[in-house]
C-alpha cells in the first residue's frame, strides 16, 4: 500500500512540474560548482557499477533531483558533468532493483530524486522514461484512484 501511495504521489507531482527547468538546472550546477562534488563518492559509485554491486550502486546514487544534475547533468554554460558521459547505463542500472532491494526502499530514493524534479533532456529524461515505465508496470490509474483518491 505504501509503495502504491509513493508511487501515485511521484506521479502526480511530475503532473505540476515546474516550466522554469532551465534556471534552475542552471542553479544547481552554479552551486555545484561553488561547493564542488564530492568525487570520491563519485569514484566509488563506478567501480560499483563496474562490479554490478547494486547495493552499493544503490547507496551512492544520487538522493535527491539536484544531486542527479549534480552528478549526471548536462549545461550549455558548464558543460558536462562528472557522469554524463554514464548517464544511460547507470540509469537503467538503477531500475533493475528487483529481488535485489525491497519496492519500498526504492520507491522512497526514486520519490526523493522526483519530488523536484523538472522534466529535461538527457539523465533527468531517462530518470523520468524509466520511473513512467515503472508506473505503468506496477500500478495502473484505476488502483491509483481506489486506493488514494475520495
Amino acid at each position: 500500500m505504501i509503495r502504491l501511495l509513493f508511487i501515485c504521489i511521484v506521479s502526480i507531482s511530475f503532473l505540476f512540474l515546474s516550466c522554469n527547468a532551465n534556471e534552475r538546472r542552471n542553479q544547481s550546477l552554479t552551486t555545484t560548482e561553488n561547493n564542488s562534488i564530492d568525487n570520491t563518492r563519485i569514484e566509488q559509485l563506478k567501480n560499483a557499477f563496474e562490479k554490478r554491486d547494486y547495493k552499493s550502486f544503490f547507496k551512492l546514487f544520487p538522493n535527491t533531483y539536484n544531486e542527479l544534475l549534480d552528478f549526471y547533468g548536462y549545461s550549455d554554460s558548464l558543460g558536462e558533468r562528472p557522469l554524463y558521459s554514464l548517464y544511460e547505463e547507470h540509469i537503467k542500472y538503477l531500475f533493475q532493483y528487483e529481488n535485489i532491494i525491497s519496492s519500498e526502499i526504492f520507491t522512497e530514493k526514486i520519490y526523493s530524486i522526483a519530488v523536484n524534479g523538472l522534466w529535461e533532456a538527457d539523465a533527468v529524461g531517462l530518470f523520468q522514461v524509466n520511473l513512467s515505465q515503472l508506473i505503468i508496470n506496477k500500478m495502473t490509474v484505476r488502483n491509483c484512484k481506489q486506493n488514494y483518491l475520495p
